[in-house]
């Protein structure tokens, strides 16, 4: 494997760590015992999300397209309306409906394989 190919795998199983942790942060949200729980998941995912936005815009020839950008737009919107539920114990009919839109742009990009 060359490098530019090792380094887009690297990028793609970062991204599909994180998604894996919004996965369990947005399953486990519905459970208000569990919202600590879930808030550890979204922090874990928050975190590697970051990362793969720095290796993507470090690596912007080789990383970038519009459509990861819109898929990282949409996990901070995602992010942002699971936490602001939180802070305000609101319903989290908005975070679910974020998350699908988050879980759209992921099939439908070319980090999904």
């Amino acid at each position: 494997m060359d490098d530019n190919q090792e380094l887009i795998h690297n990028f793609k199983q970062m991204i599909n760590r994180a998604m894996h942790d919004a996965k369990y942060a947005h399953n486990l949200i519905f459970d208000e015992k569990k919202t600590s729980i879930a808030i550890a998941y979204l922090n874990s995912s928050i975190a590697k999300f970051s990362a793969s936005e720095a290796l993507c815009y470090a690596h912007f020839d080789d990383l970038y397209r519009i459509e990861i950008e819109k898929f990282f737009h949409q996990f901070h919107v995602f992010s942002d309306e699971m936490l602001t539920n939180i802070r305000t114990d609101h319903s989290h009919q908005w975070s679910g409906i974020e998350y699908d839109r988050l879980i759209e742009l992921y099939e439908d990009s070319p980090l999904h394989d």
